[in-house]
């Protein structure tokens, strides 16, 4: 009975043993087995970090390029700006042509070079950069205003008008834009809305003597001589220089000896300059 139940204990036992070796041996697989599969996962964490590091410097390498063309870019506008400034038109065009061989999509460069070549009398060449200009900056006021101005002085009028509305669209306080406008209007011969733009200019604007001279020649134009005198009068107080108020009042006053003597002060200044 006792060897019996000595031997069951032994066979239990054993098992017991075998068991536990059989767990311990599938503990360590699936140790070795984790152990492992995190080594691969250090291991691509590693090569993804150095892969990333590898694009940050090829992205830096590249910056730092752009950055000395950018640098380039801006030094070419800031002379050309410089040079608008000081009334230098032709190096102004030099400078501007340079920002834009250097990043072609430049609005601002475009801008200034279009209104160098507007002060240099080369409306067509002023019209092409200017539009290229507003294709790149919807929002550039100056652009249109620029362009307004060649437009005008190629004999294009309404386009002239169109772009002085828009500048009035973007900036409703700039009383130059009315005064612009108010002119092409009065060459369309459309007297009673350019009278209602240099009236505009002259709200936002009081003590521009031109104008008053400009709305007063308006006035004149259409006979009504009373109120020709009055802004040109006007306009003489604020600029006792401004020699086209002089002929306009002279044309409009019916006094001989006064009217005499406006034209003879209009030509004076004339041959001044003014």
């Amino acid at each position: 009975m006792d060897r019996k139940m000595n031997t069951s204990i032994l066979i239990a036992g054993g098992a017991c043993l075998i068991i536990s070796l059989i767990v311990a041996g599938v503990v360590v697989a699936v140790l070795v087995k984790a152990r492992g599969d995190r080594q691969q996962e250090i291991q691509k964490v590693a090569e993804k970090d150095a892969a990333d590091m590898a694009e940050v410097a090829r992205k830096r390498v590249n910056e730092d390029s752009l950055c000395a063309e950018e640098r380039k870019m801006l030094e070419a506008n800031q002379k050309g700006n410089t040079a608008l400034i000081n009334k230098d038109f032709n190096g102004a065009i030099i400078y501007f042509t340079r920002a834009i061989n250097l990043y072609p999509k430049n609005a601002a460069a475009y801008s200034g070079r279009g209104v160098s070549y507007n002060k240099t009398e080369k409306h067509p060449e002023a019209v092409e950069d200017l539009t290229k200009a507003i294709e790149l900056n919807s929002k550039d006021a100056g652009a249109y205003s620029a362009r307004g101005d060649s437009y005008r002085r190629l004999g294009e009028d309404q386009k002239s008008a169109d772009d002085h509305t828009k500048v009035i669209e973007l900036d409703p306080e700039n009383a130059a834009a009315y005064a612009a406008r108010g002119i092409v209007l009065r060459k369309l011969k459309n007297y009673p809305e350019a009278i209602e733009d240099f009236t505009k200019a002259i709200e936002l604007d009081p003590k521009n003597a031109n104008y008053y001279a400009d709305r007063g020649f308006v006035y004149q134009t259409i006979k009504k001589d009373l109120e020709a005198i009055t802004d040109c009068t006007r306009a003489i107080e604020l600029n006792p220089k401004c020699s086209w108020a002089y002929s306009t009042r002279a044309l409009a006053t019916k006094d001989p000896k006064k009217s005499l003597a406006d034209l003879f002060m209009s030509n004076a200044l004339s041959k001044q300059g003014y």
